[in-house]
């Protein structure tokens, strides 16, 4: 039986692995709404979105080149600078008067 057994559970991982890697979501549309009561983010393709209030974002670090978005301290966002733009100065001004000490510079 573990002859049979070994083999196809080793060619369904192998499948499982190349589908994951094979699939667009690199490529894929990602959007981040932000208004002065939430934050939603969502995926091209994907139904779903997930909407947060600014009382579920735990901090937001602000670096040289990007805005990283945390949920709590395994899920985070990183919203580069260059997609944001002009809204750069508005967005840090945002996370500075919603989030007080949890919006860090670490430029």
């Amino acid at each position: 039986m573990c002859l049979i057994a070994l083999p196809l559970c080793c060619f369904a991982c192998e499948q499982a692995t190349r589908r994951y890697r094979d699939e667009a979501t690199d490529v894929a549309l990602r959007t981040v709404s932000i208004s002065d009561d939430w934050l939603k983010f969502r995926i091209s393709g994907n139904a779903d979105s997930e909407k947060l209030e600014w009382s579920q974002i735990t901090a937001v670090f602000e670096t040289r080149d990007m805005f990283l978005i945390y949920r709590d301290a395994d899920k985070y966002l990183a919203l580069p600078k260059d997609v944001v733009g002009d809204d750069a100065e508005r967005l840090r001004g945002l996370f500075a008067e919603e989030l007080g000490r949890s919006f860090h510079v670490r430029a």
